[in-house]
């Protein structure tokens, strides 16, 4: 079953970690030229009062592979926190540049033996998936700079309410190692929710959120 292309627009969400909101995030994703989709998920946080921007970057081409991933943070209106972006090659080479503080440079890292084509990520973008499907493959986490297994399962169609409002969406387990997540999708592949638990390698660096759509 084929669906209409990745919509274009901008989505709003509020940011929350456990009950306290703690910004505000928006979700662009449109079509590219190589069949794929490229994503941009922008949050507005208060940090210990100051502003920041987290701006998560990535393109997938038309097999769902990683073309691109990045991410930036900065503090205030200019400077630059962190920078970290990996250009994927089709034979599963992730080359990197990072800009961290007192770190800068690159780095190529290798994919493991296996498949990187992800049909997840076009899911109702695209495609329909049946109740129960399952995609594993690996994917470069620029949390960890480095590739992971990554399993994603769609559990099936429901009602998500939200500040009274019910949504008809699509709900989707990923979990790898370092990253759990529950997502519910609409008929476009535009989350309706989103709740993330990431685990760093490093003990204290563990975060989750959860997006809730305005």
């Amino acid at each position: 079953m084929c669906l209409a292309g990745p919509a274009l627009g901008q989505t709003r969400f509020a940011v929350y970690t456990g009950t306290k909101k703690v910004g505000s995030a928006t979700f662009v994703q449109v079509p590219n030229s190589v069949g794929g989709k490229s994503v941009d998920l922008t949050f507005y946080l208060t940090v210990h009062g100051e502003a920041r921007k987290v701006l998560n970057g990535e393109d997938f081409d038309a097999a769902g592979r990683q073309l691109i991933v990045s991410l930036t943070s900065t503090l205030g209106k200019k400077k630059v926190l962190t920078g970290v972006a990996a250009r994927i090659s089709l034979d599963g080479r992730a080359n990197m540049l990072y800009n961290l503080p007192g770190k800068r440079g690159r780095q190529v890292i290798e994919a493991p033996r296996g498949s990187r084509k992800n049909p997840s990520a076009l899911w109702f973008v695209k495609t329909m998936p049946n109740v129960g499907q399952s995609v594993s493959c690996y994917y470069f986490n620029l949390d960890n700079t480095d590739w992971e297994k990554l399993t994603t399962t769609y559990t099936g169609p429901l009602i998500q309410i939200l500040n009274g409002k019910s949504y008809s969406g699509f709900q989707v387990m990923r979990s790898s190692v370092h990253h759990r997540e529950r997502a519910v999708y609409d008929k476009y592949g535009i989350p309706i929710l989103l709740i993330t638990e990431n685990l760093p390698r490093f003990k204290g660096q563990e975060y989750s959120y959860r997006l809730e759509r305005q």
